[in-house]
């Protein structure tokens, strides 16, 4: 039940951060990137979330239907990153700031969080809330959560291991 919690939450911290980073310059580089690591984790969080819905979408809509849907997801993922980058350096010739990488770098993460804002808020908007598809073990709180997701994770590790010997497991 809380999967849609934890992608807007992570989300926010997302946004944050890269507003944050507007304000790059010689003197906060190491700053910057420190917020840009914590900034990867929030990134995989929202990923991981996300991601957690295709099961789901694939049972709705077919397995052959959900394949179409996630080809042409990342084609389009592709292509706006590819457009955003086309925009930037245009913009940035445009601004005059071409030759300034700190400017550039400034400017590419304000577009970053305006469109970012835009796009997380209506995603998450149609996101919907979900279920647990499982209930905990009874008296399971914080950490032995963790630890009973660890031994899941574990458990499926080895099920795929020993089931999909061919190929699956080389991508864990």
């Amino acid at each position: 039940p809380y999967r849609r919690f934890v992608g807007i939450l992570f989300s926010i911290i997302f946004t944050l951060i890269q507003a944050t980073q507007i304000g790059i310059g010689p003197r906060t580089w190491f700053p910057m990137a420190i917020l840009q690591s914590i900034a990867g984790f929030c990134f995989t969080v929202m990923m991981l979330t996300a991601f957690a819905y295709l099961p789901e979408i694939c049972e709705h809509v077919g397995e052959q239907k959900h394949s179409v849907y996630t080809s042409r997801f990342t084609v389009k993922q592709f292509t706006v990153q590819a457009s955003f980058l086309v925009l930037l350096g245009a913009l940035s010739f445009a601004f005059g700031i071409s030759d300034n990488s700190t400017q550039t770098a400034r400017l590419s993460q304000a577009l970053n969080v305006g469109i970012i804002c835009i796009l997380f808020g209506v995603g998450w908007h149609y996101m919907p809330s979900r279920q647990a598809t499982r209930e905990l073990p009874r008296g399971k709180r914080c950490c032995g959560i963790f630890v009973y997701g660890i031994r899941q994770n574990i458990r499926t590790a080895i099920s795929i291991h020993c089931d999909y010997k061919k190929g699956l497991r080389w991508y864990l």
